[in-house]
């Protein structure tokens, strides 16, 4: 499915622009591997600046060129009939979380944990103006090749209580409930 709104002016800071960049390769990658995104009605496609020009003027600070990009902060995609969906906070102190859920008939169970990033790929050419295109490329195939090989997250269970067959009682078990998701 293709994104068709037209692009949205963003000003970002320096590492919102990267990471807006990275995420955009990201989709990239994944297309050319034979993954297919998948977009919502919230995706748009966005112009980004890093600054604004009153800014760039008042701190002499220089602007990365604007460039088209499909995805801000998050990134959803089917790959090898698993589902993904890897999201990049905008501070970037904070933990990015990712979740990986296998596909059966056409739905993904929803009820799993996510897991956090260790963010082995974030380097200190993202917080600044001029991050090349290949250090883009790299962190978004670093993401890529973490996505593929991690595992599934841990399924969510509940404590319940259970009635015992042999008496009158009850025991305690947890109980994980599935929560099927229908892709696109």
């Amino acid at each position: 499915m293709a994104n068709t709104r037209k692009p949205e002016r963003l000003r970002l800071n320096s590492w919102g622009y990267n990471a807006a960049r990275i995420l955009s390769a990201l989709a990239v990658i994944v297309e050319n591997n034979g993954g297919e995104i998948q977009y919502s009605s919230y995706d748009r496609t966005y112009e980004l600046t890093n600054r604004s020009a009153e800014i760039l003027e008042k701190y002499r600070a220089e602007a990365n060129d604007p460039i088209i990009c499909t995805h801000e902060i998050y990134i959803k995609f089917v790959y090898n009939n698993d589902y993904y969906y890897y999201c990049i906070e905008e501070n970037p102190v904070f933990d990015f979380y990712f979740s990986k859920y296998p596909i059966s008939d056409g739905k993904y169970d929803a009820n799993r944990y996510g897991m956090q990033d260790k963010k082995e790929w974030q380097s200190d050419c993202f917080f600044k103006c001029g991050c090349s295109d290949a250090d883009i490329t790299e962190a978004a195939n670093m993401i890529f090749n973490m996505l593929v090989k991690s595992n599934y997250g841990a399924l969510v269970t509940e404590r319940k209580r259970v009635p015992n067959y042999y008496d009158n009682k009850y025991h305690y078990e947890n109980i994980h409930e599935k929560r099927m998701v229908e892709l696109f």
